[in-house]
């Protein structure tokens, strides 16, 4: 299991997630270790109490789910490449315009990113980001609004979870409780609900 897993509140009998309680210790941990400014994001079971010295920044309930039994669609007729260092610029530029979740500057180094660009113009992209014992996290799921409804996010969820089943593993995914569409999307490559969440991004003051 990975470091991150680990930080994250996961082990290797979780099945995706652990129920565990953040408690005030563990917050003034996370305040110990982020940079002043720098958001956080946290998965909890139910709703997060922030305590005074951290600020939240948002909240929102967002569902997780989990294919087993994937059902990728072809993505021959979608021309995508891998996004490397040099794309991170304009991989920054398409989550500040789509807000698929949190992205920085260096979460492509987490796993393997791909994108479809019109030109030079990066317009749609997914990755993998998370790992866990049996599962694989595909993230950042974003297509430009001028390009929307050609298919190419359930293109590049195919590519992508093709991946995670390949080594073995089940894809797994979140999305805001409110987008109907994405988790239509979703269900038609596979994916069905596992259980509700609850993401906090939170900084500190």
């Amino acid at each position: 299991m990975s470091a991150t897993a680990r930080r994250g509140g996961f082990t290797a009998t979780s099945r995706c997630s652990q129920r565990w309680s953040v408690r005030s210790r563990a917050l003034d941990g996370i305040a110990e270790i982020i940079d002043d400014g720098l958001p956080v994001g946290l998965v909890t079971i139910g709703a997060l109490h922030v305590p005074d010295h951290l600020e939240m920044v948002s909240t929102g309930e967002v569902v997780q789910l989990t294919a087993e039994n994937f059902a990728p669609v072809a993505t021959n007729n979608v021309t995508y490449r891998d996004l490397t260092a040099a794309d991170v610029p304009a991989m920054l530029e398409l989550v500040a315009l789509t807000r698929p979740g949190p992205f920085a500057e260096r979460t492509r180094e987490m796993g393997h990113y791909v994108g479809v660009f019109d030109g030079v113009r990066l317009i749609a992209m997914t990755g993998e980001r998370l790992r866990l014992d049996g599962y694989g996290e595909i993230s950042a799921v974003c297509t430009h609004s001028d390009y929307q409804g050609r298919g190419l996010a359930k293109a590049l969820v195919s590519a992508i979870g093709a991946e995670i089943v390949a080594r073995g593993e089940v894809p797994f995914l979140q999305a805001y409780t409110s987008n109907a569409a994405a988790i239509a999307t979703y269900a038609r490559l596979g994916f069905v609900p596992r259980r509700n969440l609850v993401f906090t991004m939170v900084r500190r003051r």
